[in-house]
């Protein structure tokens, strides 16, 4: 990677970098699921589905080295997620035989079973900030304003289009990312402990989601 960083609207052209972002900057641990079923779930539905609320950061040749993929609509977003790609995965895994290889058959099976299950949103964050986003930078873009330039964007975009606030969802043990939030203007809006419903063993890890309303555009 070369040069300084921009940030632009995403393209499709984009979606395999996207998703080598996505496994790149991903903990998965020893067990690893496929890394296209891995970086589908997390990437698919915004780069597919809603193309408009995505941006990436590219260097000056072009490479891209981070993207923030957003959503206006979180309850759209779950309505496309259960209807559309988890069985399009689902289909593809069957097709390519990922069944077969345990982690990933363990993945696929463990997010099935936590969308089938209500929602366990905290009081009023639905109501408040319908929106959210993910931001995902590999390390040379990092600590230089690019993922402040990637939210910055995505706020202008959800102010646009008239969305009273946004969320997000991170790990607490991540400090760094915690405080990264709280410099974009996001606060500590709730707690959550969402792998209770994918692995027992995780059960007491904590995920902080953040919040942000937005103003009322002009």
């Amino acid at each position: 990677m070369t040069g300084a960083f921009s940030v632009r609207p995403y393209q499709k052209a984009d979606e395999p970098a996207v998703r080598r972002i996505c496994v790149d900057t991903a903990r998965l641990g020893a067990t690893r699921p496929a890394e296209w079923l891995f970086s589908s779930y997390w990437t698919m539905y915004y780069t597919r589905f809603e193309l408009e609320s995505a941006w990436v950061a590219a260097d000056a040749g072009g490479e891209l080295a981070g993207y923030l993929t957003g959503c206006l609509d979180t309850l759209r977003y779950r309505r496309v997620m259960k209807r559309a790609v988890l069985p399009w995965l689902a289909i593809k895994c069957t097709l390519l035989g990922t069944w077969a290889l345990p982690a990933s058959r363990l993945f696929l099976l463990n997010r099935i079973a936590a969308w089938s299950r209500p929602e366990e949103d905290p009081e009023g964050l639905l109501e408040k900030f319908p929106a959210h986003l993910h931001v995902n930078l590999l390390s040379p873009a990092r600590r230089q304003g690019i993922g402040g330039a990637l939210i910055g964007s995505f706020v202008e975009c959800a102010t646009r289009a008239g969305v009273p606030g946004i969320h997000l969802e991170t790990l607490e043990e991540n400090r760094e990312a915690c405080r990264f939030f709280e410099r974009q203007g996001f606060t500590l809006f709730a707690r959550k402990f969402p792998f209770r419903k994918i692995d027992p063993a995780l059960a007491d890890r904590a995920v902080a989601v953040y919040a942000r309303p937005l103003p009322r555009s002009a």
